[in-house]
């Protein structure tokens, strides 16, 4: 592709969030999520104050109520563009290695559509386990 993409950390991690406080995040909603027999996308405020304890004592560090919150809904924003680059015809995800093979031509229309789609140029998205919040 004639244009530079950067890596997918660039697109998916700002400030102090990693693919490890992600996957902490992630791993505490769908276990409440199961517990609770939640089947909704506005996640219960009682979620985001656990989310917050846990991450504080599994990761050390104390994210705010707005930190958390953004984070879910980026994480929503991430399954959106995520499935937005699948439906696109040509494209193929292969699950067990969690790589898109598209056409170069089909993502430069894409990316001129999304820019966060980006993120998915090299890899698939690092959390697929947590979008099952979604469905």
């Amino acid at each position: 592709m004639a244009s530079y993409i950067p890596p997918q950390s660039v697109f998916l991690y700002k400030s102090n969030w990693t693919a490890e406080i992600d996957e902490v995040m992630l791993r505490n909603i769908i276990k409440m999520k199961k517990a609770a027999k939640w089947n909704g996308v506005v996640i219960p405020p009682e979620f985001i104050r656990e989310v917050i304890d846990v991450i504080n004592v599994e990761v050390g560090m104390l994210f705010s109520w707005d930190d958390v919150y953004g984070r879910w809904l980026f994480f929503e924003r991430r399954y959106r563009s995520f499935t937005e680059v699948l439906a696109v015809f040509g494209i193929h995800w292969n699950v067990n290695t969690n790589v898109i093979t598209c056409p170069e031509s089909a993502w430069k229309d894409i990316l001129k559509e999304n820019k966060l789609a980006g993120a998915y140029y090299y890899i698939a998205d690092p959390q697929q386990s947590g979008y099952h919040l979604w469905r």
